[in-house]
């Protein structure tokens, strides 16, 4: 069950952490795949004793991370966030991030605009203030 590569549980949890930061849930999936409970336990112990595994570091990395790459609402964030072991309260203004989303896309009618920010989570007061600035005042640039 060992891989040659990997003497042991830790070196491929360190290994694992080498690439970037991962949540502990996301880090016992990937070990207890190739090793024993009670040897993925241990190692959980050790990485979060010598800080490599940090939920709390780990949430302002992929919150800040997810907001820079993709701009969501505050709740599919948090809903990303559950999934990956992490149940945390995020600080972000939805407004600021839908703007932002609609930045990053051009040439989207009233109608193409309103469906893609509701599907980064965005409620519809959020996407309604966004879009109304967006198609009915031309001085508006985002």
């Amino acid at each position: 069950m060992k891989s040659k590569k990997n003497k042991s549980a830790l070196n491929s949890g360190l290994r694992l952490l080498s690439r970037r930061p991962y949540s502990q849930k996301e880090v016992f999936e990937h070990l207890s795949r190739h090793w024993p409970e009670a040897d993925v336990n241990a190692t959980i112990v050790k990485l979060r004793d010598l800080k490599f595994i940090d939920d709390e570091a780990f949430v302002d990395w992929y919150t800040t991370s997810r907001l820079r790459a993709r701009p969501m609402s505050k709740k599919l964030l948090e809903f990303e966030l559950k999934r990956k072991g992490v149940k945390t309260v995020v600080e972000s203004d939805d407004l600021a991030s839908a703007k932002l989303a609609l930045s990053k896309k051009s040439g989207l009618t009233y109608k193409q605009a309103m469906r893609f920010l509701a599907s980064r989570g965005f409620n519809w007061d959020t996407i309604e203030t966004v879009l109304k600035k967006r198609y009915n005042d031309p001085n508006v640039n985002y």
